[in-house]
């Protein structure tokens, strides 16, 4: 009994085990695809070689052998990866990929995967047509203005989606020099963009640039054509003999500063006036052009002396010119009166009116000398302050000799002189 039982429950067990074998076969064959992808063997990606930008790219999928399963379809473009999934049956199948991938041009490639199987695709993403605006970038800002230097414009044409044009699109560039020539440039986007050199003409002024493509236009941009080197210029003293008096102020001036061209310096040019004596001492001044000229003012040294004076810059310089400063501040003659007071025992002395050299008072508190002397030789000096361009003095009658009396009195290199008798 034992024996038929112990082989009865063995075959039980055989019986279930191949129940539940056939049955796990079947759930399967079932629920799975009747040609896994793992059974695709070969993929064909069919995509068009060119696209513009912004255009949904219609991608075809097939395997040969017309297998059915999952494919993953990579698109790899400028802005990163994508995937998308799709299923094929009987070895056929496809992939839109939206508008909103393919704004940015470039060269895009697919790449199509299903188990083992795999292919590839490439797709020129081109741009659209230019937009506005076209932007003129002009550098450097300022060139020399003698026909041989040159500024470069650059230019780089984007479409409506922010993708520079496609390589070849025609560029037009238009330049107005300072003669008011107009230079018109044509020039090609390579490696997306176009450049040209702008040469200088001769006159100094701005240039006005802009830019065109495909009926489209842009801002202007400018640069400057500046002067060059300067030439030897000329300059000019305001007054002739000054009074050495130590505060005169002599305007010194150059003449239009230019360049071999004749284009004025640009204003804020450097200019060094310098003077120096025949002592050996120097001054130096700096100042700057305005509307080409520089100006400055030289103060007149305390004794009279003659200076040599001359200016330059960017070692270019002037001829020097003589100033001569004269004894000051008085010049030429001028009256002197006496007028005795016997009542006190005293002469006054009234020299005047003392003029410099525009006719004009000198200051007032400047020392004038007065010297007396007598048909014996004697001497006396007199001191004086000017005030209000007269100088006056006193003197005690008691302290002179009786007799006839010169009085020359002086200031600078001007001077008066009179006689008179003491009883």
């Amino acid at each position: 009994m034992r024996g038929r039982l112990r082989v009865a429950c063995a075959l039980a067990i055989c019986c279930a085990t191949l129940a539940l074998g056939g049955g796990l076969w079947w759930h399967r064959r079932l629920v799975a695809p009747a040609n896994p992808s793992s059974e695709i063997v070969g993929l064909v990606v069919d995509a068009p070689e060119t696209l513009m930008v912004g255009e949904p790219l219609r991608v075809a999928l097939a395997a040969t052998g017309s297998a059915d399963g999952l494919v993953t379809l990579a698109y790899v473009g400028i802005a990163g990866l994508k995937l998308y999934t799709a299923h094929l049956t009987r070895g056929r199948g496809g992939v839109v990929i939206p508008s909103s991938d393919t704004r940015q041009s470039g060269t895009a490639t697919l790449i199509a995967t299903a188990g083992r199987a795999r292919a590839s695709k490439s797709v020129e993403l081109e741009p659209r047509p230019p937009v506005d605006p076209i932007v003129a970038f002009v550098g450097a800002r300022s060139i020399i203005a003698d026909g041989g230097h040159w500024c470069m414009a650059v230019v780089i044409p984007l479409d409506e989606l922010g993708n520079v044009v496609a390589e070849g699109t025609t560029v037009e560039l238009s330049v107005v020099h300072p003669d008011n020539v107009l230079e018109q440039i044509r020039t090609q986007v390579l490696q997306q963009l176009a450049w040209v050199r702008i040469y200088s003409g001769t006159l100094a002024g701005r240039s006005i640039v802009t830019a065109s493509s495909g009926g489209m236009h842009g801002p202007e941009a400018t640069f400057e054509e500046v002067p060059g080197w300067p030439v030897p210029f000329a300059i000019r003293a305001s007054a002739v003999g000054t009074p050495a008096d130590g505060r005169q102020l002599v305007t010194l001036r150059t003449d239009i500063v230019k360049d071999e061209n004749g284009n004025p310096m640009l204003d804020g040019t450097l200019i060094t006036f310098m003077s120096r004596a025949e002592s050996g001492g120097s001054r130096f001044i700096p100042t700057y052009t305005i509307d080409g000229i520089a100006k400055a003012s030289l103060q007149a040294p305390q004794s009279p002396m003659t200076l040599s004076v001359g200016a330059g810059t960017y070692g270019t310089a002037s001829r020097l010119i003589p100033l001569d400063f004269e004894s000051g501040p008085a010049v030429g003659a001028f009256p002197v009166q006496i007028s005795v007071d016997r009542a006190v025992q005293s002469f006054s002395m009234r020299a005047g009116p003392l003029l410099g050299l525009l006719h004009q008072f000198v200051p007032d508190g400047l020392s004038v000398s007065g010297e007396l002397t007598n048909a014996l030789g004697q001497r006396l000096r007199i001191n004086a302050v000017s005030d209000g361009g007269y100088a006056r003095g006193f003197v005690r009658l008691r302290t002179l000799e009786p007799g006839d009396y010169n009085l020359d009195v002086e200031l600078g290199s001007g001077h008066g002189t009179t006689t008179f008798h003491v009883d």
